[in-house]
């Protein structure tokens, strides 16, 4: 299966590959079922990894390949977390419910401003000339920056953010890596990502601590005090003292 899946990143076309990195970094962007947006990064990083193996060794695209692994398992464990723990605690899918609530906009908006956004990255990237980077790069590397930038703005949940920090940073490698292409600052590029993973984790699970972590039933006001307050201090102790 994923020596089946390998042959059909690497069959692809660069038109393809440039479409495919349009897509799934929109869908970062707009999606709002956690599970949706790191399918679309997981495919994401597979077409940056294609994308870069033209242009660097193919140590350096395997090792962007095995850091996105990491990061996606890392990320999915957490996400498979929370959910089962807010399921628990309301109903199955409350989690993708409150992720939607917590986008400050419609999906309509959300739609009309990925278009409006798209229009600014073709121009920009239209414009924009260097003469040390490969000009067929330079759009999926504004594309995937301008994506993860859009993604932040749309949303307040931990978990869509990590992903869309993930992506901004495909777009930094894609116009980096190139002109770096060293194994030494893969390395650090890769530590960068999965840093950004496992904080991403943290703030997901810190979010939603009051499901992993319920408070005594509001009826036992005692047990609730000394939930939120701790216990007193020994009055009669220090009186002595």
């Amino acid at each position: 299966m994923t020596e089946t899946l390998v042959r059909l990143l690497f069959s692809l076309t660069a038109d393809q590959v440039l479409v495919g990195l349009a897509m799934m970094a929109a869908a970062v962007a707009v999606a709002v079922d956690w599970r949706v947006v790191l399918l679309a990064l997981a495919v994401q990083y597979g077409l940056v990894s294609v994308l870069l193996g033209d242009h660097v060794l193919p140590q350096v695209a395997l090792i962007k390949s095995l850091v996105g692994g990491f990061c996606l398992l890392v990320l999915y464990r957490t996400g498979l977390y929370v959910q089962k723990a807010v399921d628990s605690h309301s109903f199955p899918g409350a989690w993708v419910d409150q992720q939607h609530e917590s986008l400050p906009f419609s999906t309509s908006f959300r739609v009309l401003a990925l278009a409006m956004w798209t229009l600014g990255i073709v121009a920009l990237s239209n414009r924009l000339r260097f003469d040390f980077m490969a000009p067929q790069l330079l759009f999926p590397a504004s594309w995937l920056g301008g994506m993860g930038l859009l993604a932040i703005m749309l949303t307040r949940d931990p978990l869509k953010t990590t992903a869309a920090l993930l992506t901004f940073e495909n777009g930094f490698e894609v116009l980096f890596t190139p002109l770096e292409p060293g194994l030494l600052i893969m390395a650090f590029l890769g530590t960068a990502n999965i840093m950004t993973a496992l904080v991403g984790a943290y703030l997901t699970i810190v979010a939603n601590l009051r499901y992993l972590e319920p408070l005594p039933e509001l009826g036992d006001w005692e047990s609730t005090t000394l939930a939120l307050m701790g216990p007193e201090p020994n009055r009669e102790g220090e009186a002595s003292a």
